[in-house]
């Protein structure tokens, strides 16, 4: 077999529904809040902090997609409460990534049921897309390898850099999709860079990391008979060997014409044999990392867009701007109603930092 490590894989996306009721008194909270973050929006600063319980949301000033409320734990998840339509489920969470992987899947779902008895919901949950992925070093694919796979979705696209695949799509995503990509480019691009504290100790800084992801939406998990998020992440490992060996694969070209006669790749049975024993790897791991990026990638420009603010000031020297900056900031702050230590407390929050 080539060398092809796996480094970790587990659940990247969870979404879920849920039909029932939701109280009076609720809906009439986050009606005001929503009226009031719209009277608030033009001063730049996106809405303060709502506590129900424990937990604290920042309410919008719109909608979200079908939902009348959209509530916004940083960090953690999206929330839209209170369809426009019958037809759709009272509420849809949208956990985030690092939260996913901060404290487990499970630990999510109980934040969402601890948020819902909170929030006085009653409903019965539904996964409405489930992510899995698998991380590896040694998978070396290139645009030609497209050729090599065979997938019962019909569609699929390339998008390479260059020479440089980055990103295989396999399927249109109703009901499943696959994506195959250069991982450590697209966590370079957004600033996560918490994820070297996901992958296993096998992991070598500097070595290219392909990811396996399976996009699987609710006409999928209904048609083999999953919609409970408790029983959907019991099959994880059942619906990655499925889709890794009946959906998707990479095969050895022969002669045959008949392309699914082809032999699996080897490369391919170390993609089969991917475990899901992964674990969380907790908040503080995931905030150090996803704080560092975001340095790392905001830092430069801001760098930028300081030195164009002091020539525009005319400032001449570092000295020079500090002297200004005062005034310039005042001015802003009685333009906008809005000063700068909110700003900073807003985007304190928004990042997580004490």
């Amino acid at each position: 077999m080539e060398s092809i490590v796996c480094l970790a894989s587990g659940v990247d996306a969870l979404y879920l529904t849920g039909k029932g009721i939701a109280p009076v008194e609720l809906i009439e909270v986050l009606a005001a809040e929503r009226d009031r973050a719209a009277a608030e929006r033009g001063s730049g600063v996106d809405g303060r902090a709502v506590a129900f319980g424990v937990h604290e949301f920042v309410v919008g000033w719109g909608g979200w997609d079908n939902y009348r409320f959209r509530l916004d734990a940083p960090g953690k998840a999206l929330i839209g409460l209170v369809s426009s339509s019958e037809n759709f489920p009272v509420v849809r969470v949208q956990p985030r990534a690092e939260f996913l992987h901060a404290v487990g899947p499970r630990g999510v779902l109980a934040w969402v049921y601890d948020v819902a008895d909170t929030l006085g919901l009653v409903v019965e949950w539904k996964v409405s897309r489930l992510d899995l992925f698998a991380d590896f070093h040694g998978l070396a694919l290139t645009a030609e390898s497209r050729w090599d796979f065979v997938c019962k979705g019909k569609r699929r696209k390339t998008f390479e850099d260059g020479d440089q695949l980055e990103t295989l799509y396999f399927g249109s995503g109703k009901p499943l999709m696959a994506r195959l990509y250069d991982k450590t480019k697209e966590s370079a691009a957004k600033g996560t860079d918490w994820w070297p504290s996901v992958w296993s100790s096998a992991y070598q800084p500097g070595e290219q990391v392909w990811r396996v992801e399976f996009q699987i939406e609710r006409a999928y998990l209904r048609d083999v008979g999953l919609s409970a998020p408790e029983s959907v992440l019991d099959a994880a490992a059942r619906l990655w060997a499925k889709l890794t060996s009946e959906w998707l694969t990479l095969r050895l070209p022969t002669d045959d014409s008949n392309r699914s006669r082809w032999p699996v790749s080897s490369v391919w049975e170390a993609v089969q044999s991917a475990t899901f024993e992964g674990s969380a790897i907790g908040e503080i791991l995931v905030r150090e990392g996803r704080l560092r990026g975001d340095l790392r990638r905001i830092g430069p420009q801001a760098v930028g867009y300081v030195s164009s603010l002091a020539a525009l000031l005319g400032a001449r020297d570092e000295a020079e701007l500090f002297e200004l900056l005062p005034r310039y900031l005042a001015k802003d702050a009685r333009v906008r109603g809005v000063s700068l230590n909110d700003r900073i407390r807003v985007k304190r929050r928004d990042y997580g930092v004490a």
